[in-house]
């Protein structure tokens, strides 16, 4: 569900390395971890969250020996033209967190281009300490692996959906489209939707019959003579099932007076923005999402 976000936040991390440290990174590797237990000499932690309230999170630069830290701490002091460090005093770990916070804003910036935005807290440095991350219920756990000529940085991720998830949730996705059926699907399926599509009212009809949807989201251009018909057949089918509309404020206000009936969750006009599609989203199936 994550993956997009992990991928980001892993190309960040390369991206922010080589640039404040002159050092490439030979190879880059992010993989799924059930259970991460591991004791640091240092640890720079991040906690973060969606302002959608979808998940949080934390994100962990570890080094398990103090000389590693000392290294990288090192090797960016000396990329400015200062001094090279030697022992993990003040100086070196205001480097190692100034390092760390540019991954995390860089992330940041680019979760932001997805429509997601997050805020996180400023990187808080722990001495010796052990993490123990066990895997739970809506918790996902990652490592991204910076592999380097001279060794590795190794970061550990986790996210926790929230409460109001839509994991499991049934959504029939309606759509002449096959690029806005391909976008929204896509959308939904990060936030862990079962999702099913359609072109037409009667390809709806025929998904529902064998998928019982919680909400149906259409496009109000489908939405003439037989596609009408078909949703008002399948409110008569699934009289819980609840429905979202797309399109532009003028069709909006051509089809209110056409609606027979039609119980109409939310409307939103088109282009739709990832923010506000997903929020109206978790409104209509969540009466206690506050977002």
């Amino acid at each position: 569900m994550f993956s997009n976000y992990l991928g980001i936040m892993a190309e960040s991390a390369k991206s922010v390395f080589e640039e404040m440290s002159d050092t490439k990174v030979v190879e880059l590797v992010t993989k799924r971890e059930q259970r991460l237990l591991d004791r640091y000499a240092l640890a720079l932690v991040t906690s973060y969250h969606d302002d959608a309230r979808d998940f949080t999170g934390q994100f962990t630069l570890g080094f398990q020996e103090e000389i590693n830290a000392v290294l990288l701490a090192s090797a960016i002091s000396e990329k400015r033209g200062l001094p090279p460090v030697c022992m993990l005093h003040d100086q070196a770990m205001d480097i190692l967190a100034e390092f760390m916070q540019e991954v995390v804003s860089v992330t940041m910036e680019r979760w932001l281009e997805m429509g997601v935005k997050v805020s996180a807290q400023a990187p808080k440095p722990l001495l010796d300490v052990g993490l123990h991350t066990h895997k739970k219920l809506h918790t996902e756990a990652f490592v991204i692996i910076l592999n380097l000529s001279m060794g590795w940085l190794v970061f550990n991720v986790t996210f926790e959906q929230a409460k109001d998830s839509l994991e499991d949730k049934k959504i029939l996705v309606l759509d002449n489209s096959v690029v806005i059926r391909g976008l929204l699907t896509r959308t939904l399926g990060e936030m862990g939707c079962h999702v099913a599509q359609a072109r037409t009212g009667e390809q709806a009809l025929k998904a529902a019959s064998s998928f019982a949807p919680d909400l149906v989201i259409s496009d109000m251009v489908t939405l003439t003579g037989a596609g009408l018909a078909s949703m008002e057949t399948l409110q008569d089918i699934y009289p819980r099932a609840k429905f979202i509309f797309l399109g532009s404020k003028k069709t909006q206000d051509d089809f209110n007076d056409n609606m027979n009936g039609l119980k109409v969750a939310g409307w939103l006009n088109t282009p739709v923005r990832v923010d506000r599609f997903l929020g109206m989203v978790k409104k209509t199936l969540n009466p206690t999402y506050q977002g």
